[in-house]
């Protein structure tokens, strides 16, 4: 829930990059995706 709470809050493209590697170490990778998808 931390991770889906960081992506509401960044903004910058450099920010959301950078937070998707850190999704992609999480094991709900799938849903962090999902939840990145709806908000672009």
């Amino acid at each position: 829930e931390q991770n889906i709470a960081v992506l509401w809050v960044t903004h910058d493209k450099d920010e959301i990059n950078h937070a998707d590697k850190v999704i992609t170490l999480q094991p709900h990778a799938g849903e962090m995706q999902e939840a990145r998808y709806e908000l672009a």
